[in-house]
């Protein structure tokens, strides 16, 4: 773990994962003109900019129609009042006042209809319809981001060394410079028997806008407890399966042009399967893993796999 000295005790990979997602439309069929696809507040209508024509039109044409009505009505009931116009008549002009407010409620409804929805707050990730487009079943995947989790994949045999809360450190492969506190959330009830492994998923206690869905990264599930993210510095680092000690002294087999060549080394930080190395190689020099002194000489030609 890069520039961490507190005690390790897992280091397994994983990947940023959604919690809650689901596709989503208006309850109207409407033609797309432009789209914003952006974070939203659950219930918030996302602006979409219908194509105004049908639903809007039918909406003004049953205000029209319901005022003319109304108009009418009063025309009427005045000529009643005067005794110039039957009482069947009079009823005709209510009953088309009644059918012009119901066609406008429902044009309303109608144009209501067309506006979207978010079901919950969080983030659109997948955009399900291009402009022109009518949504047949959604126009975009919205997941709730509330909580940054990712999820790793433990070996069964380490499950006992992690509990809730357990406190963690995380490491994105994309920001492998920054170190982002976090603790176990939950520990899954079941083993994957294929694989012998339990899913922990682990909460990003102070996540900001590097995150998204599906990145990589790697996790150090650590003793002490961790508040505050935190650039490290740069370090590097060599397995510590490279490195043999010959006489007192510490070195790895370097290859070069095909041979390798014993280099004497100068380690720092222990850091778990990895040492920080002081001196001696360069960040784009090749070793051998897992050697035994013995068994090479320096010069001797090696094929690398």
């Amino acid at each position: 773990m890069y520039g961490n000295k507190l005690l390790t005790i897992l280091q397994p990979d994983g990947r940023i994962a959604k919690q809650i997602d689901t596709e989503f439309a208006s309850r109207q069929p409407w033609r797309l003109r432009r789209q914003v696809l952006c974070g939203v507040v659950g219930g918030e209508r996302i602006n979409c900019n219908r194509e105004s024509g049908k639903e809007k039109i039918e909406t003004g044409l049953q205000d029209v129609s319901m005022a003319d009505a109304k108009k009418t009505l009063a025309r009427n009931r005045a000529l009643h009042t005067a005794g110039t116009l039957s009482d069947a008549d009079l009823q005709k002009s209510e009953t088309v006042m009644q059918t012009a407010k119901a066609n406008a409620a429902a044009a309303a409804a109608q144009f209501a209809n067309t506006f979207v929805n978010a079901p919950f707050g969080g983030r659109i990730i997948k955009k399900l319809i291009d402009v022109g487009g009518t949504p047949a079943t959604g126009i975009c995947t919205i997941v709730d981001d509330s909580e940054t989790i990712i999820e790793v994949d433990v070996n069964q045999n380490d499950v006992a060394k992690l509990k809730p809360d357990q406190p963690a450190l995380v490491t994105l492969d994309a920001y492998p410079l920054m170190e982002y506190a976090a603790v176990v959330k939950t520990i899954m009830p079941a083993a994957d028997k294929t694989k012998n492994t339990v899913q922990v998923k682990v909460r990003i206690t102070k996540p900001d806008d590097t995150f998204k869905y599906q990145m990589s990264g790697k996790v150090f599930f650590v003793t002490e407890p961790q508040t505050e993210n935190r650039k490290i510095k740069a370090q590097l680092v060599v397995s510590k399966s490279a490195v043999f000690e010959d006489n007192g002294q510490k070195a790895v087999w370097r290859i070069e042009d095909g041979k390798v060549f014993r280099r004497p080394v100068k380690t720092g930080e222990d850091l778990g399967d990895r040492l920080e190395l002081v001196s001696g190689l360069a960040a784009d020099d090749q070793v051998i893993l897992n050697p035994q002194a013995a068994q090479f000489k320096d010069g001797m030609p090696v094929a690398v796999k």
